[in-house]
C-alpha cells in the first residue's frame, strides 16, 4: 500500500492553498434525485460486499468540482469515488444531462479506507498499468506454471485417450449411516443428475433407512466428477466420474508438502462468522478453507506474482488474485445451472466445486484488462488507516468529499413480537420492546439496514399462515430434530408409535438441545422456538382512583366519592358564578341568554347554591385481583367498550341476544367485582347490549384494557399472573370473541397485541395456537349502523392441542371430543416454550433492503420464532482477501455495532468514531465547499448520530436527495430523525463547510417557522387529493410528505413536532387528519353515536333539515353523546365541521364554497404565516427576521386583512435598512390597514 510520502508528493501536485481574498466559489446544492446501475466491465472486475455504483457519484462530482479539483473519501471501500472521478474527463451523457453546466475533465482524490482489502480493490481501480506489460507477466506467469499445473490438473481423454485439462472437480460430502454405520457418498445417494436437484432426504442402501444429512456424521469429502478440457476433440469439454488415476493423483498431492508460502491465519469461535461446521470438518485456519490442491495452485501463483519487479504490474495481478481467490475455495458451490454459488459468507455447502485455478485466473483476467485499459492517468492516492486519524492531509485542502461511511436479517415485512403486538420489523422503534428467547421483555437499542442481494431462507413455520424470510446466516433458535420411522414427523416424547419402535427407536429426542442454527442449515420438521413470557408479578389488588383525573373524586376510607359534571353543567356553574341572581326570574333570563334549559338552572340553583349539596356518587376504590375479575377482564376484551365524558362513564358489553348464560354471568360478575348493576339492556336485532354506569370503572378500563378495538391488551398484571386467573380470562375472551366446532378452537381480534398476548397466555398452558393474519377491510352493520373492520388476528387451536384447549374451558362436550382427529402438526413443549416445527423451507433470489434489531439479550421474536441479532462485519468478510495479503483490519476502529462480543464496537462507539471522523472531515476541506454523504440506514440513532456529528462538527445540512440504484426495487423513501425510517432509497447529505465569518442557520437547514409553513402547504396538497382513511393516519401523513421536507431541509423537526403542529391547521377525527373544512364520511348514517365520527354525521343530520343554535343543539347533544367517547366538545366539533351564519348565529352545513374556503391550501399556508408572525410579536421566534422579510409580511397582512398584525409589524422595520421607496410604500399600507382596523 502506498506510504505518507506518495501521499505528500500527490498532495503537492493537486491539492491548492485556500485564499479567501481570491476565492470566487459558489454552487448551490445538488437537487437532482440519481439512478445509476452496476453492470459495467469497471464495476464487475472485482466484487466487494458493498459498492456504490461510479456512475451516480458522477453528476455529484460534476456539479460540485471542477476540472483538477481535490476529492476525498474517507470511507471508500472499493474506491467507486476515485473511480468516478476519473470518469468525469469522459461524463456518462446521463451525468451531463443531471448537470448541464458541467465542465468535463479529470478530477483526484485521496481514497481512505480502514480495510487493506478495501484499499487494495481501490488502489487498483484507480491507477494505470501498462496494459501491454500486464497482459505479456500474465502470460510468462501462466507459462511458468504449466508444467506443474498440469501435474496438478492433468487427466485423460476418456474419447481420444490423449492428455486433458481437469476444468472443474465436484466433491461431496460422505457421510455416516444413522443406523448402519455405513459410508454414504451424498452425490450418489442425494442428488438427482437429471434434475440437479439435491434430495433432502435419502435412503441407505445397505440398511434401507431413510434420513437427512443432519442425521448423518459428516465423515470426509472426496471426489466425485470431472470436467476436463480436451484440445483434440470437439467438443472440447466433457466429464466423468473421477478416475481412479485421479483420485491417485489427489492422494500424492495431499501427500506431498506445499513448498510455497500460503496464509494460515487462524479462524475459530472467536468469529462472528465461525459455526459447527467449520470445527466438524477440521477449518482452523484459513488455508483450511481449500482443498490441497487448489491451496498449492494458489500458492505458486501468489510466489510468482510477488516476483515481478514492476509494482504497478505486480499489484494489478494481485488484484487479479483476490478477485478469484474466494471462487475457488471450498465455499464454492456446485450448481448444475452454473456458477459457484454464493460466497460472500464462510458457509461450506456439502457439494462443492473445486475449479481449476489457472482456468479461473484467465477467465477473470479478461475483466481485469477491460478495467486496466480504462486507466490512462493516475487520479487518486489510497491510504490504508482510520477515517479519525488524517493527520497527513493538511488543513483547508480538499476541494469536495463524497463517502459512504458504513451503518448496521430480516426482509422489512416481517413481523415481530413487541409489547404492543405484532409489527413489521421496518416499523419498529428504537425503545419499543421485544420478546427476547429468554421470555424477556428487551428494549430494542438499534435497528440496523442493509442492503441485500442474494438468496434469502423463506420458512413456513407451523401455526402461522405466513411465511418469513431471513438471510441465510441469520441465527434462528432451534432445534435439530431426528424424523420418525414410521410417520412423516419428528422423533418425540409423545409419539405414537413409541410401543412399535420400542427395539429399534434410538429415542433420538432425549438428545435434543435448543442451538443457534443459520437460517440456511435449517430443514422441514426442525423446530424454531416460540418464547413463553418468564415470572410472576402478580399484585393482590387494584386501586380505581389511581386513573381518574385527581380533582374529580374524594375519598372516605375505601370508599370513592365522584361527581357526574356535564359540560352544561359546568357552564350554568360559571354563568351563576358570574351572574348571581336576586330572585327566582332572574333565572330563566339567565336560562334564555346563554340557551340554557331553565329547569336544569333551577336545579343546579336550588340544590348548589341555595341549599350547599352537589350529588355525589360511591364506588368501592379497591378491587382484589381474583378470577372473577380475570374473567370479567376476558369478557371486556371480546365485546367490551367504553365512553368517559365530564360526565359519566359508560361500560358497554355485546352479545347475541340468545348467549343469556353469558348475560348473567357478566352482569354477576359486575356486582361482585364493582359492585355495579346493569341498566336495562338494549336489543337490536340479534344484538344484546349490556350496560353499567361508573366513571371511575370506565376510566380503570379504559386505562388497563384499551380505548378501542385494534388498541385492546391484556393488562400487565394479567400477563404475569397465575395460571389460574389466566385460565379464566382465556375463558371469558373465548365466551366473547370464540368460534369453533368440532375440529378446533377460534379467537379473533383485530388487535395485534392482543393476538401476541393470547398466543404467549396459550402456551404457558402447552397450547400452540395457529395464527392467521388478514390485511383487508369489510363494512358490516351493527345496532342499525354501519361501521368499519380491518386487519384482523385468527388463533386456531386444534389437533394435539384440542384436549388441553377443551380442559382449559371445560366448555366442550366429551361426544365432540371424541370425534376430533389426534393426527396434524406436533409443537414440542420446554422450559423456554414451545418449539414449533417447520413445514416448508425454500430459497428466494432477493435484492433490497433487509433489516435487524440489537436488543439487550442478543435477540427478538417473529411471529413464528426467535432469531439472533445479525450484522455485517468487513474484518470477518475480509479474512481470506487479507490473510493473503499480510494485512488485517483494526476491528477496534471498525465503524460498526458488534453483535456477538459485547464488550465492543457499542453505538457509542460508533458515535465517537463518526464524530472524529467528521472533525476530521471538516478540518481538511476547504470553506465554503461541499461534502456528500449517503446514508442507508433505518435506525433513527444512527440518523441521529449522523446529523450531530456534521454539526458537532461545524457543517451545515443545506440539502438531501435521493440516490436510487437503479437494479434495486427502490421506489420510495420514508423516515428517520424526523425521518422515521429509511427503507427504500439511499439518500444524499449535502453538508457545507461555511466561509470565515458567516453565521450558519441551525445545522444549515431551514428555521423552524420557515420548516412548519412548507410541512403545512405539503399536507394541505396531500388532503386534497382526498386520500384513502388509513394514509390519513400521522404516518401516513408523515410517509407520503416526508420527501418534500428532505428535499426543502426540513429534517430538524421530529414526528413528535409535527404532530404538535397540526392542530392548528387541520382537524383531527379518530385518528385520522382531514383540511378544516372536509366532510368527514367515515361515521355512518348517524343513527347512534359512538364516536367522533358518527357525531359529525349525527349533527349533519341534525343541521341538514334546520339550522341551529348551540343552545339548541346542547340538549340533544347530552342524549346522544351519554354513551358515547367523545373527546373534543361540542363547541369544537362545530367549529371544525359545520358554518355559523354570523347574522344569525345559527349552525348549518356549509356550501361547497364555504368548504372550499375552510379547507383551500392557501387559507392553510396563510394561517402558517399569520402563526409565524404572532410567535415573532410575542418574542417566541427562534430569530430575528430582517428587514425586507418584515416589509414582506406587512404586505401578507395587509392582503389577507390581518390589519392589526400589519399595524404591530411596522414599527420593528428599521427606516435605515430598507430602500426609501419601499419604506414609503409599507408606511401607506400600514395607514390603511389602522383605518381599516379602526373600521
Amino acid at each position: 500500500m502506498p506510504e505518507p510520502d506518495d501521499l505528500q508528493a500527490f498532495l503537492s501536485r493537486h491539492a491548492t492553498p485556500y485564499d479567501p481574498a481570491t476565492d470566487t466559489y459558489r454552487r448551490p446544492p445538488f437537487a437532482a434525485p440519481v439512478k445509476a446501475g452496476k453492470n459495467t466491465p469497471i464495476y464487475n472486475a472485482h466484487s466487494y460486499h458493498t459498492k456504490v455504483p461510479p456512475q451516480g457519484i458522477v453528476p455529484y462530482i460534476l456539479h460540485y468540482t471542477d476540472p483538477g479539483d481535490l476529492l476525498l473519501d474517507p470511507f471508500c471501500g472499493s474506491g467507486m469515488t476515485g473511480v468516478a472521478a476519473l470518469m468525469c474527463a469522459h461524463p456518462p451523457a446521463e451525468a451531463l444531462h443531471l448537470v448541464p453546466s458541467a465542465q468535463p475533465g479529470p478530477r483526484y482524490a485521496v481514497l481512505n479506507d480502514l480495510s487493506p482489502a478495501a484499499t487494495h480493490i481501490a488502489y487498483n481501480y484507480c491507477t494505470p498499468v501498462d496494459v501491454e506489460a500486464l497482459r505479456r507477466e500474465f502470460e510468462r506467469i501462466k507459462a511458468a506454471v504449466k508444467e506443474e499445473f498440469d501435474w496438478l490438473y492433468g487427466t485423460t481423454c476418456d474419447r481420444c485417450g490423449g492428455p486433458a485439462t481437469i476444468q472443474y472437480t465436484i466433491w461431496s460430502d460422505v457421510l455416516e449411516c444413522a443406523r448402519c454405520g455405513e459410508e454414504l457418498v451424498l452425490w450418489d445417494v442425494a442428488v438427482d443428475p437429471e434434475t440437479g436437484k439435491v434430495r433432502r432426504k435419502f435412503i441407505c442402501p445397505v440398511c434401507g433407512k431413510e434420513q437427512t444429512k443432519r442425521e448423518a456424521r459428516w465423515l470426509r469429502s472426496v471426489p466425485v466428477v470431472t470436467n476436463y478440457e480436451c484440445p483434440r476433440c470437439k467438443p472440447r469439454r466433457a466429464e466423468h466420474p473421477t478416475s481412479e488415476a485421479e483420485k491417485q493423483r489427489i492422494a500424492e498431492i495431499e501427500a506431498a508438502e506445499i513448498p510455497y508460502w500460503y496464509p494460515t491465519t487462524p479462524f475459530d469461535e472467536s468469529y462472528e462468522m465461525w459455526r459447527g461446521v467449520h470445527r466438524d470438518q477440521g477449518i482452523t485456519d484459513v488455508s483450511k478453507f481449500y482443498t490441497k490442491r487448489n491451496l498449492w495452485a494458489l500458492s505458486r501463483l501468489w510466489k510468482e506474482v510477488q516476483a515481478i519487479e514492476n509494482v504497478q504490474v505486480r499489484r494489478r495481478l494481485a488484484f487479479l488474485f483476490t478477485s478469484f481467490a474466494v471462487r475457488v475455495s471450498k465455499k464454492a458451490e456446485f450448481r448444475f445451472s452454473g456458477g459457484s454459488g454464493n460466497v460472500a459468507n464462510l458457509y461450506i455447502p456439502a457439494i462443492q466445486r473445486e475449479a481449476n485455478v489457472l482456468y479461473a485466473a484467465s477467465r477473470k483476467f479478461r475483466d481485469v484488462l477491460k478495467s486496466a485499459a480504462s486507466i490512462t492517468n493516475s487520479v487518486a492516492d489510497v491510504q490504508t488507516g482510520s477515517a479519525t486519524q488524517l493527520s497527513d492531509i493538511p488543513n483547508a485542502s480538499i476541494d469536495y468529499i463524497f463517502t459512504d461511511p458504513p451503518f448496521g436479517c430480516l426482509t422489512p415485512e416481517a413481523l415481530v413480537l413487541t409489547e404492543n403486538g405484532y409489527k413489521p420489523i421496518a416499523q419498529v422503534q428504537v425503545g419499543e420492546r421485544v420478546l427476547s428467547h429468554a421470555g424477556r421483555w428487551n428494549e430494542v437499542q438499534a435497528i440496523l439496514e442493509r442492503q441485500y442481494h442474494g438468496p434469502l431462507i423463506e420458512l413456513q413455520v407451523a401455526f402461522f399462515s405466513q411465511s418469513l424470510r431471513l438471510t441465510p446466516n441469520h441465527l434462528v433458535l432451534a432445534i435439530r430434530t431426528h424424523p420418525c420411522d414410521y410417520d412423516l414427523a419428528f422423533c418425540r416424547p409423545a409419539c405414537s408409535h413409541l410401543k412399535q419402535c420400542a427395539y429399534n427407536c434410538g429415542h433420538y429426542y432425549q438428545d435434543y438441545q435448543p442451538e443457534w442454527v443459520p437460517a440456511g442449515e435449517l430443514r422441514p420438521r426442525d423446530l424454531v422456538l416460540m418464547p413463553t413470557l418468564q415470572g410472576l408479578d402478580q399484585p393482590e389488588a387494584l386501586v380505581l382512583s389511581d386513573r381518574l383525573p385527581p380533582d374529580s373524586y374524594t375519598l372516605d376510607g375505601d370508599t370513592l366519592y365522584y361527581e357526574k359534571v356535564s359540560a352544561e353543567t359546568l357552564s350554568i356553574r360559571a354563568a351563576l358564578a358570574a351572574q348571581p341572581p336576586q330572585r327566582k326570574g332572574d333565572l330563566r333570563a339567565l336560562a334564555l341568554a346563554h340557551g340554557f334549559s331553565p329547569t336544569k338552572v333551577y336545579r343546579i340553583w336550588n340544590t348548589e347554591v341555595k341549599r350547599g349539596r352537589k350529588p355525589r356518587y360511591q364506588q368501592r376504590n379497591t378491587i382484589r385481583l381474583d378470577a372473577d375479575l380475570a374473567r370479567l377482564i376476558g369478557y371486556f376484551l371480546a365485546e367490551g367498550s367504553t365512553s368517559v365524558t365530564s360526565d359519566s362513564g359508560t361500560i358497554n358489553l355485546y352479545f347475541h341476544v340468545k348467549e343469556t348464560a353469558y348475560h348473567r354471568d357478566v352482569t354477576e360478575l359486575m356486582a361482585r367485582v364493582f359492585g355495579l348493576t346493569a341498566h336495562q339492556p338494549v336489543i337490536a336485532g340479534k344484538s344484546y347490549r349490556l350496560c353499567f354506569y361508573s366513571k371511575p370503572v370506565a376510566y380503570f378500563l379504559r386505562h388497563h384494557c384499551g380505548h378501542n378495538a385494534r388498541a385492546k391488551r391484556v393488562p400487565v398484571w394479567l400477563m404475569l399472573a397465575s395460571l389460574e386467573l389466566q385460565k379464566e380470562l382465556v375463558k371469558g375472551f373465548w365466551r366473547g370473541d370464540g368460534s369453533g366446532g368440532s375440529l378446533y378452537f377460534q379467537f379473533t381480534t383485530t388487535s395485534p397485541a392482543l393476538a401476541g398476548q393470547l398466543r404467549l397466555i396459550l402456551q404457558r398452558f402447552g397450547i400452540a395456537a395457529r395464527t392467521h393474519y388478514t390485511n383487508s377491510w369489510h363494512d358490516f352493520e351493527i345496532e342499525g349502523r354501519q361501521s368499519r373492520s380491518g386487519p384482523s388476528f385468527s388463533l386456531f387451536v386444534g389437533h394435539a392441542s384440542l384436549d388441553a384447549m377443551a380442559d382449559l374451558l371445560g366448555e366442550v362436550h366429551p361426544h365432540q371430543l371424541q370425534r376430533q382427529k389426534r393426527s396434524g402438526t406436533i409443537a414440542l413443549s420446554h422450559e423456554m416454550g414451545l418449539f414449533l416445527p417447520i413445514r416448508a423451507i425454500r430459497q428466494v433470489e432477493y435484492e433490497g433492503p433487509v433489516c435487524d434489531l440489537q436488543t439487550a439479550d442478543h435477540s427478538f421474536t417473529t411471529a413464528w420464532g426467535c432469531v439472533h441479532n445479525s450484522n455485517i462485519f468487513y474484518a470477518d468478510c475480509n479474512l481470506i482477501w487479507e490473510s493473503w495479503l499480510g494485512q488485517y483490519t483494526d476491528e477496534t476502529q471498525e465503524a460498526v455495532v458488534h453483535v456477538k462480543h459485547k464488550d465492543k464496537n457499542t453505538l457509542p462507539d460508533y458515535a465517537r468514531l463518526m464524530t472524529e471522523s467528521f472533525q476530521e472531515m471538516y478540518r481538511v476541506l476547504k470553506p465554503g465547499r461541499w461534502a456528500s454523504v449517503v446514508f442507508h440506514n433505518s435506525d433513527d440513532r444512527i440518523w441521529q448520530v449522523i446529523l450531530d456529528a456534521a454539526e458537532a462538527a461545524g457543517f451545515e445540512l443545506v440539502e438531501i436527495n435521493s440516490f436510487d440504484k437503479q437494479q434495486l426495487s427502490f421506489k420510495g423513501i420514508r423516515g428517520a430523525k424526523g425521518i422515521e425510517r429509511v427503507t427504500n432509497k439511499d439518500i444524499v447529505l449535502n453538508l457545507r463547510k461555511p466561509r470565515p465569518g458567516e453565521v450558519p442557520t441551525p445545522n444549515g437547514r431551514a428555521y423552524a417557522d420557515q420548516q412548519e409553513v412548507r410541512i403545512v402547504e405539503a399536507i394541505a396538497a396531500f388532503l386534497e387529493t382526498n386520500p384513502p382513511p388509513q394514509e390519513r393516519t400521522l404516518q401516513g401523513l408523515w410517509n407520503h410528505a416526508l420527501y418534500g421536507m428532505l428535499r426543502d431541509g426540513s429534517v430538524t423537526l421530529s414526528m413528535a413536532q409535527v404532530e404538535s403542529l397540526l392542530p392548528h391547521y387541520f382537524k383531527q377525527v379518530e385518528g385520522r387528519w382531514y383540511l378544516r373544512g372536509e366532510q368527514v364520511i367515515e361515521g355512518g348514517l348517524g343513527l347512534v353515536v359512538e364516536d367522533e365520527a358518527s357525531a359529525i354525521a349525527w349533527l349533519s343530520g341534525l343541521l341538514g333539515n334546520e339550522p341551529q343554535t348551540t343552545g339548541d343543539l346542547i340538549p340533544k347533544w347530552q342524549a346522544a353523546t351519554r354513551d358515547a367517547a367523545i373527546a373534543k366538545s361540542l363547541d369544537q366539533i362545530l367549529e371544525e365541521n359545520f358554518w355559523r351564519d354570523e347574522r344569525t348565529g345559527r349552525w348549518r352545513l356549509p356550501t361547497k364554497e364555504e368548504r372550499h374556503k375552510m379547507s383551500a391550501k392557501e387559507e392553510v399556508a396563510a394561517q402558517a404565516h399569520l402563526r409565524v408572525v404572532h410567535r415573532y410579536l410575542e418574542g417566541d421566534l427562534e430569530r430575528q427576521p430582517g428587514d425586507p422579510e418584515l416589509c414582506a409580511w406587512i404586505r401578507f397582512c395587509y392582503s389577507r386583512e390581518f390589519y392589526a398584525e400589519a399595524v404591530a409589524l411596522f414599527p420593528h422595520v428599521d427606516e435605515t435598512r430598507v430602500d426609501v421607496e419601499e419604506y414609503r410604500r409599507v408606511w401607506k399600507i400600514v395607514e390603511v390597514c389602522r383605518l381599516k382596523g379602526e373600521d
